[in-house]
């Protein structure tokens, strides 16, 4: 009897131009930290230009820049591929209907946060499970522990859930999560299950996620959705509550797996302060070290670690 082939799973990294001063510090750290054996490793460079608060006014660094610093990255041996988010119409068009329904125009959401490119970096995967990063988190993983072997375990064994992470945030010694509104509930068998989505990080069967496709498309209002045909500027509902929507109508679930032995921060700020810090921020999180007032709270709290 022929045994089947393991399980493949591809860790995708979105990047656009912002996030160039603390890429080649994060990439790195989250590759490391992860210490699995992905079939393939990518970064998706979204190519769209930053409007809005992304813009924010401050000079921004350029595309070729940031390529360079992508290459970079694949010449270390940290990423396999550099993937950029194609905007043509063509390819545009099948993704965004396979995933919402229709062949709309919006690829971002009203406040210009990307869609499309979580898409498009989705559909460039060629794995069974799909592991995302936002490039703004950093993991902790003990020694001789897994998240990812372990995540899969769990998708595998409980068909009602979606996707799965580590701890949000580093652990209170009874693992108490501060979730600001956010509903959650312990399941016996060893994770927190929520009907909210987070884009920053994810885990999923992508066969499992095929199924639960198209989400329902939704707009913060109708005046602004219909102001748009005429602005375009996007109305349309973050790609989070989008499926979070759908979480509620259906048997799914958001699963954090409940051990502290696995967990990740999500770097709110990105000024000059979090810059200085970032190396030895980096350091206390892979050796498991934290401030006790970080304890629970999936936001870093940049005034803690100044110490």
């Amino acid at each position: 009897m022929v045994n089947p082939e393991p399980a493949t799973c591809t860790l995708s990294i979105n990047i656009c131009l912002t996030d160039l001063p603390y890429l080649s510090y994060i990439v790195p750290h989250i590759v490391k930290a992860c210490h699995y054996p992905f079939a393939e490793k990518m970064l998706v460079i979204d190519t769209a230009p930053m409007k809005g608060r992304y813009k924010n006014g401050a000079a921004l660094p350029s595309m070729s820049e940031l390529e360079a610093a992508a290459q970079c990255l694949v010449k270390q041996g940290y990423i396999d591929s550099v993937v950029k988010v194609d905007y043509s119409p063509s390819v545009r068009d099948k993704i965004i209907k396979k995933h919402l329904g229709y062949s709309l125009w919006e690829t971002h959401d009203f406040r210009d946060a990307p869609i499309y490119a979580y898409l498009f970096a989705y559909e460039a995967a060629k794995s069974d499970y799909f592991l995302h990063f936002d490039a703004d988190m950093l993991l902790y993983q003990a020694e001789g522990y897994n998240w990812i072997e372990e995540g899969i375990k769990y998708l595998k064994q409980c068909p009602e859930i979606l996707t799965i992470t580590p701890l949000a945030g580093p652990p209170n010694a009874d693992l108490s999560l501060k979730q600001r509104d956010t509903e959650y509930a312990y399941n016996e068998k060893g994770f927190f299950t929520f009907k909210v989505f987070t884009a920053r990080r994810y885990l999923l069967d992508r066969h499992r996620f095929d199924s639960f496709l198209p989400l329902p498309v939704s707009y913060i209002s109708k005046k602004r959705e219909l102001a748009s045909w005429l602005t375009r500027r996007s109305a349309m509902e973050r790609w989070e509550g989008m499926i979070t929507n759908k979480l509620h109508t259906t048997q799914y679930i958001r699963a954090d797996i409940a051990s502290p032995k696995a967990w990740t921060l999500h770097a709110l700020e990105h000024n000059a302060k979090f810059l200085e810090l970032l190396p030895h921020i980096i350091k206390q999180v892979e050796a498991g070290s934290f401030p006790q007032e970080q304890a629970g709270d999936y936001d870093l709290q940049l005034e803690l670690w100044q110490g």
